[in-house]
């Protein structure tokens, strides 16, 4: 099945989302303190965990009228609840290890579908295109800076799957967005971040 990036695309709600398994709970609770302290420093946002949420950090989130759970479910509906929460940022809180390091970017291809910036650990594989922490600037940290930025990091995201030239069936595409009209465009976001 295709998954197209919705256009025209609606605003985002104040809603950041995560995704994963309870095999994911250790990866969860690695970044636990930053994620309260976001829970807890922006209390405009909303929070919706997809594949459910480990028991330790939901007592650390008190307010559950801002805390939204997602049991498990196929990919189909997981993407379909995805796209209709459009939330504003899709953490990814991995731990380094090797074993994160060789996981795909799947996840940023999925929250740049739904309309959603992501929020990931400097590791290889995400380099292109998330916004990534690191030891220096942790998670919450980057969070914070980048408030404000949300439509011209999710312009980035959408040019560089763009840019990979290959959909979710493996097929070979060309987007005429990718000429040199484009390049201005890009110049210009990305001196903002300068």
């Amino acid at each position: 099945y295709n998954f197209p990036l919705p256009s025209p695309r609606e605003p985002p709600n104040k809603v950041i989302a995560w995704r994963g398994s309870p095999t994911h709970s250790e990866d969860l609770l690695t970044y636990a303190d930053d994620i309260v302290k976001m829970y807890k420093q922006f209390p405009e946002y909303s929070w919706s965990f997809f594949g459910g949420l480990n028991w330790q950090l939901a007592k650390m989130l008190p307010d559950t009228d801002r805390v939204k759970i997602y049991g498990s479910s196929d990919v189909m509906s997981y993407l379909t609840s995805l796209k209709e929460e459009r939330p504003e940022w899709l953490i990814v809180p991995l731990k380094d290890s090797a074993f994160n390091r060789a996981k795909s970017d799947i996840a940023f291809l999925e929250a740049t579908w739904a309309g959603a910036v992501t929020l990931a650990p400097d590791l290889p594989e995400w380099a292109r295109g998330a916004v990534l922490w690191n030891k220096h600037r942790g998670m919450y940290q980057t969070f914070k800076d980048n408030q404000g930025l949300t439509k011209e990091r999710l312009e980035l995201a959408e040019e560089y799957i763009m840019a990979r030239e290959t959909d979710y069936r493996g097929e070979t595409y060309k987007d005429p967005r990718l000429l040199s009209q484009e390049n201005d465009k890009r110049a210009t976001i990305l001196k903002r971040f300068e």
